[in-house]
């Protein structure tokens, strides 16, 4: 028995030894990690006809997009397109006639004209329980540290930062008290960042905040909304070919319902968009697809705005400081005018957020590094942004691009482009070569967080497996970067065609594949390599008559009651 316990005692000596020579900086910085996450938590109205007393309206939004409501709508909207629109220029009752067949279905999720909630809408019983629950917990784990997700702070992300911030503040307070730690880490997932980057301007540090980490954050603005909330707006045949194409191996998931409606307006859309891009239909008529789209939208953006995200100052921060102004104009117009007076307390908002934080955000960010705090981020690329904006062909995770969410790395003018001979030389020269990723795509020696700065191509906005991880690690050391772990380089890739079909759920499961350090060798592979080569070339007899085959056997389908 001695030599049992004799055994056991030198395996717990030798286990006490080596464990903190592998995690001395961990042990040290161990402070709980605060989550915020972006625009997914559900949004509830009051309902003594649903379970628990309350109604999903988020939910239910998306329900409908992506159920039939929209497919619907969308039937009664052709009409005056085609037949005032696009025959006779005319657009009126096109834009009255969209607005009222989308409207209703976000109606419950608008906010009113001071930005608050409506129909005693927001967050659901399940949330504020936790949010109160957590903020009281201790969740240090049996080694001593804290995890990822633990303390996820749920928030009503619609509303402005600022009128969020406050009880952010109360819950980070409360947290300490918990575990009675001094200091917190947060990590912001895309709008989270707008929240935290607000919570920094307005609270300071005050000695309490150790790490931040951005996930694919839209706190820097994103070329999305940006350009949708200027009217920038351009269709295009091939990038909606790339973006359907690429579904097939992401969740894309969200925002992608308003572009897929159902796999019968999926295919027809996209297959007579197909047909009139070869055969030059629109040209005939005088009009370009740009001219087109751009009379269209023209009138139809702002209402569209309203209807659906547009009183959301939550949205409005993710707005590039460089063109709030010029978005603001547009969708509300200027004092005096009907949408401008109408929600004057969500533009007031949106002004302080503008004024406070998204013009100096920069300033933000060094004014907490000089207090000791350390900032990560992490970025996708190598998937077609949403194809319905002029900044669509940018280096983007479909929804963020790549330049605003790295804080300032440089990038290839778009999809297609690498840097110059000339431009890499003059890295070597600068020595900044070991900066650019092997595609010649993006260089972080510009960005702001360029040595804790984690880049994955092939990754879209939806795929959170990588993420985690180096936001873990990078919140439980006060030294790791992206030469610390072989596992987490700065330029990783997702191997397309890896993932496994689920015969079950009846798709492809996103959490399998493989995502692997980039390499000269593999950095080539794309989501598009086994496109028909057709939809990638410039139109010729063939892919005309390729198009028409693809439209004809769509509609065939349709008539037959095959798709849907």
């Amino acid at each position: 028995m001695k030599k049992i316990l004799s055994v056991i005692l030198s395996v717990l000596m030798i286990v006490t030894c080596t464990v903190p020579a592998f995690s001395v900086s961990a042990a040290a910085e161990n402070y709980p990690i605060i989550v915020l996450r972006g625009d997914g938590t559900q949004i509830y109205v009051p309902d003594e006809n649903a379970p628990d007393g309350e109604r999903n309206i988020w939910g239910d939004a998306f329900t409908n997009i992506e159920g039939g409501s929209v497919t619907e709508s969308v039937a009664n909207i052709l009409l005056p397109f085609l037949t005032e629109g696009l025959l006779f220029d005319k657009w009126d009752n096109y834009y009255d006639t969209f607005y009222e067949e989308i409207a209703p279905i976000f109606e419950e999720l608008r906010l009113d004209g001071d930005g608050n909630p409506r129909y005693n809408s927001g967050l659901g019983k399940d949330d504020l329980s936790n949010n109160s629950y957590t903020r009281n917990a201790n969740y240090v784990n049996w080694n001593g540290t804290y995890n990822l997700g633990s303390y996820t702070y749920r928030y009503d992300w619609r509303l402005s930062p600022f009128d969020v911030i406050g009880d952010l503040h109360a819950y980070i307070q409360a947290v300490m008290k918990a575990t009675k730690k001094d200091k917190v880490n947060l990590v912001a997932n895309c709008l989270g960042g707008s929240y935290v980057l607000a919570y920094l301007e307005e609270y300071g540090t005050n000695g309490h905040i150790s790490n931040v980490f951005f996930n694919a954050t839209v706190g820097n603005g994103t070329d999305v909304l940006t350009d949708a909330f200027c009217g920038d707006i351009e269709i295009n045949a091939k990038g909606i070919q790339r973006f359907a194409h690429q579904g097939t191996y992401l969740d894309n998931g969200g925002l992608f319902g308003l572009i897929q409606l159902s796999d019968m307006m999926n295919e027809i859309v996209f297959t007579s968009y197909d047909l009139l891009t070869q055969t030059g239909f629109v040209d005939s008529l005088g009009l370009t697809f740009d001219d087109l789209y751009q009379r269209i939208y023209e009138g139809l953006v702002p209402h569209l705005a309203i209807a659906i995200f547009g009183t959301m100052p939550g949205y409005w921060s993710a707005v590039e400081s460089e063109r709030y102004e010029e978005a603001r104009n547009f969708i509300f117009g200027k004092e005096g005018d009907e949408f401008y007076d109408e929600y004057a307390g969500v533009v007031a908002k949106n002004d302080r957020y503008y004024n406070e934080v998204s013009s100096k955000t920069y300033n933000i960010i060094d004014a907490c590094k000089s207090e000791g705090v350390r900032f990560g981020a992490n970025v996708k690329y190598g998937v077609q942004m949403y194809p319905f904006v002029k900044s669509q062909n940018k280096l983007s995770d479909e929804m963020v691009d790549l330049e605003n969410a790295s804080f300032g790395a440089t990038t290839a003018k778009d999809v297609f482009s690498k840097f110059s001979d000339e431009y890499m030389e003059n890295a070597k020269v600068n020595g900044t070569d070991k900066y650019i990723s092997p595609d010649r795509q993006v260089d972080v020696s510009t960005s702001i967080f360029k040595d804790t700065l984690w880049v994955q191509k092939n990754v879209n906005h939806n795929r959170w497996v990588m993420d985690d991880q180096i936001a873990l690690q990078f919140c439980r050391s006060n030294d790791f970067d992206v030469n610390s772990d072989p596992r987490y380089p700065q330029f990783m890739i997702y191997i397309p065609g890896t993932m496994q079909w689920d015969e079950e759920e009846g798709e492809y499961d996103t959490d399998t594949g493989d995502i692997v350090p980039m390499t000269e060798e593999n950095c080539e592979l794309t989501l598009w390599d086994d496109m028909p080569d057709d939809s990638k070339q410039e139109p010729t007899i063939i892919s005309r008559l390729m198009a028409l085959f693809r439209w004809l056997t769509a509609m065939l389908k349709f008539l037959t009651g095959k798709i849907g």
